[in-house]
């Protein structure tokens, strides 16, 4: 697995804000996701509930919602800035990558950043980001990861797996439409893409 720094660079949007979007058609995206997922067991008490569970930003370190990510490159790998909902800065400093984790979310392989500073954000534990940023230019998906995070490693990795196997934080690229964001939870939820066509005006 090859750690491309250019995958990981922007501005980055908690997919929990789609969970809560009052927008009509990401309503709709929802209300369709629903339809096709009803008769799962996982989602026996509505998709959104499940989501929201499994992408809840907030933890026992950290009470506050995380409202997205600004990542740049720095020498030693890359610098995030956490924000909150009112997007005030939560933390930033320079993430370095420390270790990969073979089996992590999804049971694929998870890169660990460590930064220099101590907090509730200091060890990260990310999924690839997927798929390319560029794919969303022909009509491809915008580019979406699953992380945890913690103050220490051993809150998150014991035994070479993780402590919570169900969480999944999850961001989105915030450079999108809204068409970009219903045709997400569509793919989440294996219903058809949405063209232009299919969005209430």
């Amino acid at each position: 697995m090859e750690f491309n720094k250019e995958n990981w660079t922007g501005k980055w949007e908690n997919f929990e804000n789609y969970i809560n979007s009052e927008d009509v058609n990401i309503v709709k995206a929802w209300e369709a996701a629903q339809q096709a997922a009803q008769q799962m067991p996982m989602f026996k008490n509505g998709v959104k509930a499940f989501w929201q569970m499994a992408c809840k930003t907030s933890n026992e370190e950290n009470p506050a919602y995380v409202n997205g990510w600004k990542i740049q490159e720095c020498d030693n790998g890359l610098n995030i800035t956490w924000y909150d909902k009112e997007n005030n800065v939560l933390f930033t400093d320079d993430y370095q990558l420390v270790d990969i984790l073979d089996k992590g979310l999804e049971n694929k392989p998870n890169y660990i950043f460590q930064a220099n500073t101590q907090s509730p954000f200091r060890y990260l534990l990310a999924m690839e980001p997927m798929p390319d940023k560029s794919a969303k230019n022909s009509g491809g998906l915008i580019s979406h990861l699953h992380y945890q995070y913690a103050s220490s490693l051993d809150k998150l990795i014991q035994d070479n797996k993780l402590v919570k196997p169900y969480w999944y934080c999850t961001m989105c690229d915030q450079e999108c439409s809204v068409l970009d964001q219903c045709n997400i939870i569509l793919s989440m939820h294996h219903c058809p893409k949405w063209e232009i066509s299919d969005l209430t005006k």
